[in-house]
This record gives C-alpha cells, structure tokens and sequence, in this order.
C-alpha cells in the first residue's frame, strides 16, 4: 500500500532522533526475523515496526509484509525506505491493540522491541492472538530485566517518571509470565532464545549524547528540565550509567542484552 504520512510527530517516539537508535538495532531484527523461520509466501506482520528494520528484512525474503506502527513520523521513514530498496509493503497506522487487519490474517508476526511497550499487555496478547491463523509462529523481541536498557529507563524515570499504573516491559523477557500472558489467547511459548547487541562510541560524553538524543520522550522534556536546573544532572547520571555498564569502563563498549521469544498461535 503506497501512501504518504505526515513528517511532524505525534507522539514522543517521533520526537529527536529514534531512527539513529533503530539503525544500531537492525542486527536484533535480523535474528527476529530469523528465529521466526519467515520465507516465500508467508504473510507477516511487523507489529510495532518503528523504521521498518524487520519489514524490510522480511520482504526481502519474499513474504507479503504488513507494517503497523501508531507514530507517523516512523512509518514515513520506513515507507521512503521501502520505496528505495523497490519492495511493496502495507504501512498502516495503528496502536498495539488494535491493528487495522482482520482476523487469522497472518502466518508470521514480529515485534522487535514494540510489544513489549503496550500499554495494557493482555490486551496486545489478545490482538496477537487474534491476528495470527491458526499455526502461525510469532517472534517476540524484548530486553533483558538486568540489562542495560531497563537500567537506563531506570535512571531516566527519576526525571520522566512513568505514569501510575505502567506495565513492566519486563514481563515480556520472563519465560513465566509471558506463558501465561499469550496462553490465555492459544498462542503457545515455545523458546526464549538470548541475543546481544553492541553499542560503541569514542567514549561516555558520546554515548550519553547518542542516549538522549535518540530518546523522544527526554528530548521532549529537555526545555522544562532545563528550566527546573534538572537538566545538568541528568546528563552526567547517564554519563554515569555508561561508564559503570560500559565492558571497560570507560563508556566506549556497552552490550545490550535482549530475547526473543518464540511462539505458535494452536
């Protein structure tokens, strides 16, 4: 489907420069799409799909793609890469709940760290469930409990504090939790499987810039934390972070560790 979205941002994923960060995440997309076992013929879904990274790979292999992601800014980009690389992907707009596609329509869904952010995850389970036919294998990425990011959104929520009521993206990493959470909906776990990413830059100074500047929602925030004399502290909390999980300790190394579960819809 050939369409144009608009440039401006409506939420905070399209504010700074997230499709720096997505760049850095194509090889988690990679073994996603991988582990899902996509090929000539499927159709699958890139649920959440951010710039694109797992739609493009997916089409590459010859599977007929949909692309959902509520952030337009994304979806442009993702179009005009598609576009670029000559394939023909359906790009719609769309929250996690409730995806413009009907019932049992795919035989392949992906979700490289987009599921994971739902706002209410049983009722994303409840789509996933809905959305796949009967067989269709599923590959859901997520980052570690004990990982870098989630101790970054730690260190970051004592400024931007989530709102009451948050879910933990955290269930979606724990074999336990996410068992029940896609059972309920037919949709059986099969496999968490470990993956690492790897971030380099010169040093500290650089990674924190690259941290904030590829976060929406601290950029976002940068002008009232300024105002309020937050500003400074939170950039050298990060430089902090960074050097302390950095691998020497010096802010240049930082490994990103994630996994990617493995499901079929019964």
């Amino acid at each position: 489907m050939s369409k144009s979205w608009p440039e401006d941002p409506s939420t905070t994923w399209g504010v700074g420069d997230y499709p720096l960060m997505a760049e850095r995440l194509v090889p988690a997309a990679s073994a996603t799409v991988e582990a899902c076992g996509i090929g000539d013929g499927d159709v699958v879904l890139d649920l959440a799909c951010g710039t694109g990274n797992a739609a493009l790979l997916a089409a590459r292999r010859g599977a007929v793609v949909h692309a959902v992601d509520f952030e337009p800014r994304l979806l442009s980009i993702a179009a005009r890469r598609a576009a670029e690389q000559g394939f023909e992907i359906d790009w719609r707009l769309g929250e996690l709940a409730s995806v413009p596609l009907a019932d049992a329509s795919v035989s392949a869904l992906v979700s490289v760290f987009g599921a994971i952010y739902a706002p209410e995850p049983a009722d994303a389970a409840s789509e996933l469930g809905r959305l796949c036919a009967r067989g269709a294998r599923l590959a859901l990425t997520a980052w570690e409990a004990d990982s870098f990011i989630p101790a970054l959104g730690a260190a970051l929520g004592a400024y931007l504090p989530p709102p009451p009521g948050s879910p933990d993206p955290g269930l979606w990493a724990s074999s336990p939790q996410l068992e029940r959470l896609l059972g309920t909906h037919g949709i059986r776990l099969e496999e968490m499987q470990a993956g690492q990413l790897e971030l380099r830059f010169d040093g500290a100074a650089q990674a924190a810039d690259f941290l904030i500047r590829t976060a929406g929602h601290v950029v976002a925030a940068r002008d009232d934390l300024r105002a309020s004399g937050r500003w400074q502290q939170l950039t050298e909390d990060l430089r902090e972070l960074v050097i302390v999980r950095s691998q020497a300790g010096d802010g240049r190394s930082l490994t990103l560790d994630y996994v990617i579960a493995r499901a079929e819809k019964l």
